[in-house]
């Protein structure tokens, strides 16, 4: 081997891996903002439990502008709604399920974080420092995002920067460039109303920035509203439908059910179909096994956590070979039958689920009968694209 073919080999091997392990980190996501519990999520934290509050204007300007961003799943914890039983002694270690469900999970299921606090005498709320005591949970890969307000000068600088370090010994990625300081709120505010051109815009900027580092900058990537109206579009012609993890079916697309909101509830192939993972076929789901057509449900199981298909997470979803199983999609759509095969990829993570002696059913209508034969469903949290072929 010549030193020049050397160095082009060398040129060659560098390129391909660069691409091949880029290239999936680049893939525009598709967020479920309609009907999936697993969308990614911003949650409002508005950190004073005093009523009708200019906490509460600021945040009521800042989630009209995350509205803007039809991508964007919006929560709203309110710490003026703190069930009172908190302030008991024994409270750690009797926490309310309403506590649990309402104050705790909003913040665990979440992807972005924004505090909106005001500056209590130099300092930020007590019922703030409180809440974080209770809310134990992590904040690790949470983006966060602060806004502070203040009746005099520096909009509650110095109280967030104190704050800051509660979030990033949770582990929260505090995003510092775009935090909003609101100074002199009181006459910025006019019957509830936040009516200061500036602050309005600082909020506007930062709902933006947030959710451009959460990749749900709008007009990049389509709802899945849009999905159902591009499935119209694809019917009757060959189409791939790409899942989140890299899971992908090919063939015709012939028929979909959409939920009251009209996003995809299930999908349907008709004729020779194929499931593919990162571009290579499954084993056991060739045109072959799927000679005449395939359909499978879409979106989040009732009971099942976020990517629960991912190896460190099946066995929470007790599935095992052999046992019945019921599986009911937040959709309405329900899977009732015997699991046969469980089919894994080289890291342990669950690519497709086989049922025998299963039925598939949409309310009282039948999408599968047990006279068929057996029900794959390639398995994943939401679909990202349908592109014709």
């Amino acid at each position: 081997m010549s030193k020049m073919t050397g160095v082009l080999l060398f040129i060659a091997t560098f390129l391909f891996y660069k691409l091949s392990y880029a290239a999936p980190m680049c893939r525009v996501m598709v967020h479920n903002s309609q009907a999936s519990i697993y969308a990614p999520e911003i949650t409002v934290v508005i950190s004073t439990d005093r009523k009708n509050s200019n906490t509460m204007v600021v945040s009521k300007e800042l989630l009209k502008h995350l509205a803007q961003n039809p991508n964007a799943r919006i929560n709203v914890v309110d710490l003026a709604k703190l069930p009172q039983s908190m302030f008991k002694a024994d409270y750690f270690e009797k926490k309310s399920p309403f506590f649990e469900n309402n104050f705790v999970k909003p913040i665990v299921n979440t992807d972005g974080i924004i505090f909106v606090i005001p500056e209590y005498d130099g300092a930020v709320p007590g019922i703030l420092s409180y809440y974080m005591n209770h809310m134990r949970a992590s904040l690790s890969k949470k983006q966060i995002a602060l806004v502070g307000i203040s009746a005099g000068r520096w909009g509650a600088r110095s109280p967030l920067d104190a704050f800051k370090g509660t979030l990033t010994h949770r582990g929260g990625r505090v995003l510092g460039d775009i935090q909003v300081n609101i100074e002199f709120v009181e006459s910025k505010v006019e019957q509830s109303q936040l009516t200061n051109p500036d602050a309005k815009s600082r909020l506007g900027m930062l709902a933006t920035e947030l959710t451009k580092s959460l990749n749900l900058s709008p007009g990049a990537i389509p709802t899945q509203k849009n999905l159902g109206m591009i499935a119209a579009g694809a019917k009757d012609k060959k189409a791939q439908v790409l899942l989140n993890n890299s899971n992908a079916v090919e063939g015709v697309f012939s028929n979909y059910v959409l939920n009251d909101n009209g996003t995809l509830s299930y999908v349907q192939f008709s004729g020779p179909t194929k499931i593919k993972n990162k571009d290579v076929i499954i084993p056991g789901q060739d045109v072959n096994v799927h000679d005449l057509g395939y359909g499978m449900p879409v979106g989040a199981i009732k009971g099942f956590k976020k990517e629960w298909y991912k190896k460190p997470n099946i066995e929470s979803t007790g599935l095992k070979i052999g046992e019945r199983v019921k599986l009911e999609y937040e959709s309405g759509i329900v899977v009732n039958g015997q699991l046969k095969n469980m089919t894994f990829d080289t890291d342990g993570n669950l690519l497709v689920l086989t049922f025998s002696d299963v039925t598939v059913k949409n309310g009282s209508n039948f999408l599968f009968q047990k006279d068929w034969g057996d029900f794959d469903i390639a398995v994943a949290d939401y679909i990202e694209q349908i592109t014709l072929q």
